[in-house]
């Protein structure tokens, strides 16, 4: 990451970049100074790009006044060091600028403001002050993720059965618009191969863009491997971006012609 060591007085008479914004409001904040420099209210959204492997950050932000020799700065550190920034275009009576991100978590995001004599920078979401916790953590708020945990399990004859577990998909919560979980089944795997399937139905996504199953009852036709042998059952999940998640859960160990359910 290079730091840039230009002064804001060389920044703000560097070329204007035309740029748009628009998103989730924080609150008002004033400057020490002669009360000028502050801001009235500011938005911060993400768009997301093709791939997870990062965003682009749209600002907009409404200052307390404005006047020919006010400026504004878009500024992104992170873990102490200035990764971007951006002179904001003057728009709509306020302030808009945008910066591609690439994925990673702890990003602190300022407006540094100018009237020509005074200087001043305002964080618009940080660690310390958050507004938006999904544009701080942008590395895991790109990324979906899935789990799988069998608690128990039993078998009778050719036929393996949990009897309590639960399976959980969880979508990026910066997604592109419709992005959903298509389908989800659990995989009876053994010697690298899949010796057993069982699709799961799944629910309508909870508040948190997250598909939660009950997935008791959950059964296989199996023939018990040799003693010595393992199986064990995966959760595979596709979203419909064509992502493919997976996730183990438990394992069965053969002994003496039995499955064996492993702890952890």
């Amino acid at each position: 990451m290079k730091r840039k060591f230009l002064t804001l007085a060389a920044v703000f008479a560097a070329l204007i970049l035309c740029l748009t914004a628009c998103g989730k409001d924080g609150g008002e904040q004033i400057s020490e100074g002669d009360g000028t420099l502050g801001l009235t209210k500011w938005n911060l959204t993400a768009e997301t790009w093709s791939s997870p492997n990062g965003a682009t950050i749209h600002l907009a932000a409404t200052p307390l006044t404005h006047g020919k020799d006010h400026s504004a700065l878009f500024l992104v550190r992170l873990e102490g060091e200035e990764v971007d920034r951006a002179i904001c275009q003057w728009e709509d009576n306020q302030y808009t600028a945008s910066l591609d991100l690439n994925a990673a978590n702890g990003y602190c995001y300022y407006l540094a403001m100018s009237n020509g004599k005074d200087q001043v920078e305002i964080p618009v979401n940080t660690p310390k002050d958050p507004v938006d916790l999904a544009l701080i953590d942008l590395q895991s708020s790109l990324e979906a993720s899935c789990s799988l945990t069998v608690e128990s399990s039993e078998v009778q004859g050719n036929t393996l059965k949990i009897t309590k577990g639960e399976a959980s998909i969880r979508l990026p919560r910066i997604r592109p618009e419709g992005l959903t979980c298509t389908s989800a089944v659990l995989e009876l795997r053994s010697g690298g191969e899949i010796v057993g399937t069982y699709d799961l139905t799944l629910p309508e996504p909870d508040e948190l863009a997250s598909y939660n199953l009950d997935i008791q009852g959950a059964s296989f036709s199996v023939a018990v491997p040799e003693d010595g042998q393992q199986i064990f059952v995966q959760l595979t999940a596709m979203l419909s971006n064509g992502q493919m998640l997976s996730a183990e859960g438990s394992s069965w160990l053969s002994s003496e012609g039995s499955l064996v359910q492993g702890v952890g």
